[in-house]
């Protein structure tokens, strides 16, 4: 005697491959009520798109630039005013040194310069009266009313009053440099921030005692800043490539950022083949640090089609990447997971995976509900059928495409 018509078709199954099997068992099951139920799921196709091959490297992030600002002048910290962690911007107040005594020095200096003008100013006049006896005398001689020793002495005292007066002009430029080089030491006494950063460190404390070239705040530059990649040998051709760009994934805030700003340092690892690679990326908001590790994809060669799924598709288990394809009529959809060797690219509004694996363009793949728990061959509802009713795109899968749904056998 014949079984119930559930038990016939798990018996039929039994002739079948495994997974075929599952699926008719799964939904004479879930039909008599006794098997598990649809899982809801959302589904994207598979699709042929031109990419920009690409290789995985890692790398880390680095300061743009890090400076410790050094006290030019020995003095007493008057006062500090940041403190770590603050964010100063070009030519701010950081530090402050004692400067009573500079201050002094400046007054004292410029005193001594209004000295040496006053004497410059009565040299010039000494000046003026030796020329006009050195003329009048000039012209007695002329009519036989003066002596030469009288016109030779006033020629004497015109010549010593010229370079008494360059003398005093050399005391003039002498305190004017004097006093130039006190107002820059004054002005060293209050230290400034050379560029836009963020505080690292204070090196002294107010009440301390500076000496010239101690570290008073140590300064870091991080907008914009740098990232650093070890490339392999192979790939430095195609980096060099006009209009090459590298995409740099930041582990710790899982954003995605690109950079053409891309510098080979010429000095290989004779070991690992690899070059330094320097690529400069803004980074307005600080939300790049100094000493992340990144993720980063460089271009190998040519573009080239491939195969793309959304990335929420991607599974992974101990075995590797996979996705669960959708197969089946419409109503009896069940899932059919397949294995897939993923790598990233980026599209115009996010992140795929690039695959190669068992799928073929138009395939049906779950990329929403299969986060849970599926089971090769369990019923599916998907829940946008409507969306993926019409077929591929021509030639998107080429002349011998299959049907939608599925991984190629």
């Amino acid at each position: 005697m014949l079984g119930t018509p559930s038990l016939q078709t798990c018996r039929a199954a039994r002739i079948l491959p495994a997974i075929a099997g599952a699926i008719l068992c799964s939904h004479a099951l879930a039909r008599q009520g006794g098997g598990p139920p649809p899982a809801n799921v959302r589904a994207a196709r598979a699709v042929m798109q031109t990419i920009d091959p690409r290789a995985e490297t890692t790398g880390r992030v680095r300061a743009w630039r890090t400076s410790a600002l050094a006290a030019r002048e020995p003095g007493r910290v008057v006062s500090i005013d940041v403190r770590e962690g603050d964010a100063v911007i070009e030519g701010q107040v950081v530090a402050r040194l004692d400067d009573a005594i500079l201050r002094a020095e400046v007054q004292a200096g410029e005193a001594a310069l209004g000295a040496a003008r006053a004497l410059l100013a009565e040299r010039d006049a000494l000046i003026e009266r030796a020329e006009r006896d050195l003329v009048r005398l000039s012209d007695l001689r002329e009519r036989q009313s003066a002596s030469e020793n009288e016109l030779l002495d006033a020629r004497t005292a015109a010549n010593a009053a010229r370079a008494r007066r360059d003398q005093a002009a050399a005391e003039v430029q002498r305190a004017e440099a004097g006093l130039a080089l006190l107002r820059q030491r004054l002005e060293d006494m209050t230290i400034e921030a050379p560029f836009d950063g963020l505080v690292l460190s204070r090196g002294l404390e107010a009440g301390q005692w500076a000496d010239r070239g101690d570290s008073i705040v140590e300064l870091s530059q991080i907008d914009p800043i740098e990232v650093w990649i070890d490339v392999p040998e192979r790939f430095i051709h195609p980096l060099r490539a006009p209009g090459a760009s590298v995409l740099v994934t930041a582990r710790a805030l899982n954003e995605l950022f690109r950079s053409s700003d891309v510098d080979i340092v010429p000095l290989g690892s004779e070991t690992s083949r690899t070059f330094p690679v320097r690529l400069r990326l803004e980074n307005p908001q600080r939300r790049l640090l100094p000493g992340m590790s990144v993720d980063a994809s460089v271009p190998t060669g040519e573009s080239a089609p491939a195969l793309m799924v959304p990335s929420d598709a991607m599974l992974r288990d101990d075995a590797g990447w996979f996705v669960y394809t959708v197969t089946g009529e419409p109503g009896k959809e069940a899932a059919i997971p397949a294995r897939v060797q993923p790598f990233t690219i980026l599209n115009a509004q996010t992140a795929v995976r690039v695959i190669s694996g068992p799928l073929f363009p138009g395939a049906i793949v779950a990329v929403e509900g299969n986060e849970r728990i599926l089971f090769p061959g369990q019923p599916l509802l998907v829940s946008n059928a409507s969306e993926l009713a019409s077929p591929p795109a021509e030639g998107a899968g080429g002349a011998d495409e299959p049907r939608a749904g599925g991984a190629r056998p």
